[in-house]
């Protein structure tokens, strides 16, 4: 297989050219491509566009876990599915933050984890779609 690390892209956007570096995940399959987006963007001169994101919750919960030890994942996985799961995106970041406090009390890293990208992780119930 090709050696996938460190590969340079181009994407034509709006008539220019961005290129940008990505570093691919270990599996390439599963590439949370949310920075590289925001950066490409940035470099073609498109920050004034507003690009909404959605980050990947699987990816999101598994990060969080890295920090907390085994007894907390299932309640991790209770509060984030009740927080996503939520109709709209209000209530949905008003019940995440709730889960950041939570956190917070056990691991702070695992609160900063949760903390960045966390209003990208309701982006879909910003949109109204079903969560």
């Amino acid at each position: 297989m090709q050696d996938l690390q460190n590969q340079a892209v181009t994407v034509d956007v709006g008539g220019g050219r961005a290129s940008f570096q990505m570093v691919l995940a270990m599996d390439p399959l599963l590439l949370d491509v949310a920075a590289a987006i925001e950066r490409m963007a940035s470099q073609a001169g498109l920050l004034m566009m507003k690009v909404l994101i959605q980050r990947c919750r699987a990816h999101k919960k598994r990060n969080i876990q890295k920090y907390l030890p085994k007894e907390y994942h299932g309640m991790l996985s209770l509060k984030l599915r009740m927080a996503w799961g939520m109709t709209g995106y209000d209530p949905a970041l008003q019940e995440l933050r709730k889960v950041h406090d939570w956190l917070a009390s056990i691991n702070q890293a695992a609160a900063e984890s949760l903390e960045e990208g966390m209003e990208e992780t309701v982006t879909i119930n910003r949109l109204g779609l079903s969560p």
